[in-house]
Parts: structure tokens; sequence; C-alpha cells
């Protein structure tokens, strides 16, 4: 299965970073080293950046897929825009979603890929769900993030962008 095995392959091959220069609990990412999240082994690492990859090659904290590849990881809309883009390139509908999650009453701004309507990715949260139809793979979604409440705020793809506000509880 395609689709599975990009899941995979992006769990084993990549790391979780937070944006540069975000506080986090593991401390102030700067530019030269970086704490990392190592989603194979469920591990904080400390990484250094490839040595191509410099302030200057930055154009933006969201990377386009080739930049995440050569970056070897990023957050969690880098994941969604790569993920998203290997499903497109196979022939598979697929959009990128950013969301905002509601949970203990903290809320957070997230990206995920939801691929043909049927599959939920969110890799820096290790899901990949499957249902049938995009109600029932956001009901799941809900359930396994253990949030109260999800709104899709857009969707957006190589060819379309949508302003979406729909909220499951």
């Amino acid at each position: 299965n395609y689709l599975l095995n990009s899941y995979k392959y992006i769990i084993d091959n990549f790391y979780y970073y937070y944006d540069p220069i975000t506080r986090t609990s593991e401390g102030t990412q700067g530019w030269t080293n970086f704490k990392a999240y190592d989603l194979k082994n469920n591990e904080w690492i400390e990484v250094k950046l490839r040595d191509s990859v410099t302030v200057q090659n930055f154009p933006d904290i969201i990377f386009s897929p080739d930049e995440t590849i050569e970056f070897g990881g990023g957050d969690c809309e880098d994941f969604a825009i790569l993920y998203t883009s290997m499903a497109i390139t196979k022939g598979y509908p697929a959009n990128v979603y950013i969301i905002e999650i509601d949970k203990n009453g903290i809320q957070m701004f997230h990206a995920i890929s939801v691929v043909n309507n049927r599959i939920l990715v969110d890799i820096p949260s290790e899901l990949y769900i499957e249902g049938n139809g995009v109600d029932d793979i956001f009901n799941k979604y809900l359930k396994a993030i253990k949030a109260q409440n999800v709104t899709i705020i857009n969707s957006f793809n190589n060819n379309d962008f949508s302003n979406i506000k729909k909220t499951y509880s």
C-alpha cells in the first residue's frame, strides 16, 4: 500500500522539528543545532542542520517538499505538505487541512493530510486513520487525540484553496 508505506517511510527517516526560534519544553530552538523528536525511536535528540541548509536557504518557515527532504524533517505543515504531495504525485486526490484543536482549554493550530476523503495522516502524532468519509475520519481523529473540538479552517492542494469552518466535537 503506497499511502501506508509513504507514512511509515516519513516516520522512519525524518525528524520532527519545531519552527526555528520557537520556545519549547526542550529549550529555545536555534539555527545551528535543533532538538528534534525522532519519530522512529520516540526520543528527543540533538542534530545539526545539514551542511547544505543555511539561514539563507530558508525562504519561509513553511518548506516545500524538496526542502523538507533536504532538511531531513520539519514540523506539522511541512510533513502535511510532503505527504500530500507524495499522494498527489501518485494520482490520489489529497489535501492539506489546517485545523484548530481545542484540547483541555488550549487551542492550537495544526496541519494534517487527508487523502481521498478516506485517510487522515498526522505525522507528528503518528496517526494514520482510515475511514468512510471526512466525517468518519475526523470523528476518529478527535477521539485519538482526546480533544474536545477539532475545527477545519482551510484545505488546499496543488489546485485549490478553500476556507472551511466545520467543527467536530
